[in-house]
């Protein structure tokens, strides 16, 4: 499915960038975390469950920028 799915990805993360650039300019050196994708899937019935993205590690300090889709 990766192959299938990494210039979807891609223009994703284009799109991150051009958004932070004119809305946020958060420093991409700051971040934690690589970008990630996630997908949801029928046999998880769509969705995951319900969780939070903050914590007490230091990636989960640093997250800035979410794009649902």
């Amino acid at each position: 499915m990766y192959r299938q799915t990494v210039h979807i990805k891609k223009r994703l993360i284009d799109i991150m960038r051009t958004s932070n650039r004119a809305q946020f300019d958060f420093d991409p050196r700051e971040f934690a975390e690589s970008p990630q994708a996630a997908p949801y899937k029928p046999s998880e019935a769509g969705h995951f469950a319900w969780h939070s993205d903050i914590g007490l590690g230091v990636a989960a300090g640093q997250r800035k920028l979410t794009v649902v889709l």
